[in-house]
């Protein structure tokens, strides 16, 4: 039994793979890190032997942009990222240590920002992976498998789990390749001076990069997951596209227009971030981890069971 499901997620990743369309999601992957290594290259800055001059005239210039835009409607989050520059620049002034140079590591932690990327490629995927089926009228082809439907959906569903975890992890690997090749090692395994929870101290990047794309993989999965179950419904892989990116890219402004209200804390998007707690910016006061952990699950088997309860009760009708 666990032999055959092995195949059959192995035959649907192969499906999956023999897409043109996957690799040129890749392609485009590999296009964008290079562009994001070169943007680096230009935008890094590199410290002389005067380190420290150079540092406090950067704090200065911090501090004066701070000032100009104090006030400014849509201006905040430039003055907490120059707060944070100063507070992590001040920081190597008074332990006396040198800026280590931006390199592949720090390249690899920066682009778990953005993952929104990958999530695209998993909606396509989740949302194409079944309805797609209908519309190449292969479907009617695997009713007469000597599978349930159940397992036939599951297969599916697996398939997109692995895909959005290789995906992530291609993602890693292309960027520390570029960012190796581009921008130089900074080490084996360095210590980087980051700002986390409010303060600036020395961490380790290979568990910082396990921390940041383990708590960006929850929202990956979550998207993939809400597009399977809206294009199993409908069987309409450009309604399950076109409606899950909208609610990737408005999710959080929906839930910060509705912060004061009491529902908004039973939204999907104000939970799937739970590095917010780690780094104490919630996007609501009255929740907490434990409680958005139980919201994902229940979103999550919401969203499961729905699409399973309709893809075994609906008959098969090939759309024209």
């Amino acid at each position: 039994m666990i032999k055959n499901l092995f195949n059959l997620v192995l035959n649907e990743m192969l499906k999956i793979y023999k897409r043109k369309s996957t690799w040129m999601m890749y392609l485009f992957l590999v296009v964008f890190i290079a562009g994001g290594a070169i943007l680096a290259i230009n935008t890094q800055s590199s410290y002389s032997e005067n380190w420290k001059v150079e540092l406090e005239e950067e704090n200065k210039t911090l501090v004066q942009e701070i000032e100009e835009f104090s006030g400014m409607p849509g201006m905040q989050t430039i003055r907490d990222v120059n707060q944070e520059s100063i507070m992590t620049n001040q920081f190597y002034l008074e332990n006396d240590m040198k800026p280590m140079n931006y390199g592949a590591w720090q390249f690899v932690l920066d682009n778990a920002d953005m993952l929104i990327i990958v999530s695209l490629f998993s909606i396509i995927i989740g949302a194409t992976i079944i309805s797609d089926e209908y519309k190449w009228g292969t479907i009617k082809l695997l009713m007469v498998r000597p599978y349930s439907r159940s397992t036939i959906l599951a297969v599916k569903y697996l398939a997109i789990l692995i895909f959005t975890f290789f995906t992530l992890l291609f993602m890693q690997l292309a960027s520390f390749i570029t960012g190796a090749f581009l921008l130089g090692i900074e080490g084996i395994n360095p210590e980087i001076v980051a700002f986390r929870n409010g303060d600036v101290g020395q961490l380790n990047a290979i568990k910082m990069i396990i921390s940041n794309y383990s708590y960006n993989l929850i929202p990956l999965i979550m998207m993939a997951t809400l597009a399977f179950t809206i294009s199993t419904i409908f069987k309409n892989s450009t309604i399950a596209i076109s409606l899950a990116i909208v609610l990737m890219l408005s999710g959080n402004m929906i839930v910060t227009f509705f912060a004061d209200q009491s529902f908004t804390k039973y939204l999907l998007f104000a939970h799937t971030d739970l590095q917010q707690y780690q780094n104490n910016s919630m996007l609501l006061e009255d929740t907490s981890l434990s409680f958005s952990i139980t919201i994902l699950i229940i979103y999550y088997v919401i969203f499961l069971i729905s699409s399973f309860i309709v893809f075994n009760r609906k008959d098969i009708i090939v759309n024209e």
